[in-house]
């Protein structure tokens, strides 16, 4: 694989993590601004950009805060979800958990 394409799968996973960080802070009812103090922040400038895939990113102590606060396993955050949670679970499909995603022990 060459630098390029590893550029822009890199891209990609970050645009399926911000997309799940907001999916399940919508679920949680809370605001970006609610979220960002949780974690520490005060704007939401973070939050915001990075639910976006764009300007700032989530580093792995974020991504950790946001688990913890949004009480949701760290390794949901990079499953691309073809589907609604609440289409999934109106089917009784459950997203995957860390161990049948990476196929190791969780944290």
């Amino acid at each position: 694989m060459n630098l390029a394409d590893l550029n822009l799968e890199v891209q990609e996973l970050h645009i399926i993590i911000g997309k799940n960080v907001k999916k399940y802070r919508e679920l949680k009812g809370l605001s970006q601004h609610a979220l960002s103090l949780e974690i520490g922040h005060a704007s939401t400038t973070l939050v915001s950009q990075a639910e976006l895939g764009k300007g700032k990113r989530f580093n792995v102590e974020h991504l950790y805060k946001l688990s913890k606060a949004l009480d949701v396993d760290i390794c949901k955050f990079f499953v691309e979800v073809h589907m609604t949670l609440k289409a999934a679970t109106k089917r009784g499909e459950h997203p995957a958990t860390c161990r049948e995603i990476f196929s190791v022990r969780p944290f």
